[in-house]
């Protein structure tokens, strides 16, 4: 009895490292449809591999590390859901909202319950992730659907839904030890996320990218290349600085600054009209809000709130958004002290969390699990600390 417990729980981990990868992928596809049964299926992607981890991890996953070693990571998830229960009971849809509510419990139980399976190999998710999510999002470049001329994964599914995809997977390659390779992939997903023309998603990458590269830099050299460190960003301003011109030149075009139907000129879009809009219903309700996931049905200028911040606000009021946020910045003052202790999953996982709070600003949701990134988002905020720390680990993930 104890010899086949113990080769179990030795093979669990082993098992998950290819499970969740595809787990993420299943998350891409439900959005896509265009079938009266598409919130069944999405429910049922999302939570097909809550019964597997039960089962083979029972309370280990229900109570999982982070909860278990860190009390405020536990408070302010308490009081977060509680914000949003009451934001749904007090909604004009209370049916509705409840059911999201129990979606996202659900969500943020798989993602903090997943380290308890999952343990060290994190990394080796993140480069299967990595592999099969580009090879899809290659696929997708070549054969992929065109919505108002910008790449889509269907003629149903919005660009950025692709472009908030390839974000993800894009990190997730950071994490692939073999450089050249991690460097085809980024490429790889940088061109599907600006045949989008999603300008967030790139700017969120840029972000990504820059801080993996900063943070990995600081662990492997320290002080010893500060010099080093200052040069390069004085030469880098200088050369901003001399081809100004042309550097402003190739933004614009990437970001159509200068575009009559989506420029500067255009107030994004449409977007800080639904902003304000936003903000009034905030204001409206100001305590609890509209009711969890409830803004879109009194949006009048667009479809949502296109502010992930503004739509929390909105749905939740003040209550919500409190919870939130300092749930957010607890989890991210681990994942800095994970870093400072040599956790090589934490340089990943700070780099990803960056992008995507720039990228808030512009998506619907802050708090989503309906999209493989925004899973890993909460994935690498509900880490919990290694019993010894890796300290060569950074090493191994610059391929060195």
């Amino acid at each position: 009895m104890n010899s086949t417990l113990g080769f179990g729980m030795a093979r669990l981990p082993a098992w998950f490292a290819v499970l969740v990868p595809l787990w993420l992928l299943g998350l891409i596809f439900p959005p896509t449809l265009d079938s009266e049964e598409k919130e069944l299926i999405q429910f049922v992607s999302l939570c097909w591999i809550l019964v597997v981890a039960v089962v083979f991890s029972r309370e280990r996953f229900l109570y999982s590390p982070i909860q278990r070693q860190d009390r405020s990571v536990r408070l302010w998830t308490a009081l977060f859901l509680a914000a949003i229960t009451i934001s749904a009971v007090n909604s004009s849809n209370a049916l509705t909202s409840l059911n999201y509510v129990g979606i996202t419990v659900i969500g943020l139980v798989i993602c903090s319950g997943l380290w308890s399976c999952i343990r060290g190999k994190m990394r080796l998710c993140l480069c299967i992730y990595a592999f099969l999510g580009s090879a899809l999002t290659t696929y997708v470049y070549f054969t992929g659907s065109m919505y108002q001329g910008r790449l889509s994964l269907s003629v149903v599914s919005h660009p950025n839904h692709l472009a908030l995809i390839a974000f993800g997977i894009l990190v997730s390659a950071l994490a692939v030890p073999n450089v050249l390779a991690s460097g085809v992939l980024v490429g790889v997903n940088m061109l599907v996320i600006i045949a989008t023309q999603a300008r967030g998603s790139l700017v969120a990458s840029v972000i990504a990218i820059l801080t993996y590269l900063i943070l990995l830099h600081v662990h492997l050299y320290k002080r010893k290349s500060i010099i080093l460190f200052i040069f390069v960003a004085a030469l880098t301003a200088a050369t901003c600085m001399i081809y100004e011109s042309e550097i402003q030149q190739v933004l614009s075009g990437l970001l159509f600054l200068n575009d009559r139907y989506r420029g500067m000129g255009t107030g994004f879009t449409g977007r800080t009209d639904a902003w304000q809009e936003a903000y009034q219903l905030f204001l409206d309700n100001p305590i609890f809000g509209i009711g969890f996931r409830m803004h879109e049905q009194y949006m009048t200028t667009l479809s949502s709130a296109h502010n992930g911040y503004l739509s929390m606000l909105a749905e939740t009021g003040i209550s919500g958004v409190i919870c939130a946020g300092a749930l957010t910045v607890t989890c991210i003052v681990r994942l800095f002290r994970l870093f400072r202790s040599g956790d090589a999953n934490a340089i990943a996982g700070i780099s990803l969390v960056f992008g995507y709070l720039f990228l808030a600003v512009f998506e619907r949701y802050f708090i989503n699990v309906g999209n493989p990134t925004s899973v890993l988002v909460w994935l690498f905020l509900f880490m919990p600390a290694r019993k010894t720390p890796v300290s060569n680990s950074f090493a191994a993930t610059a391929g060195v």
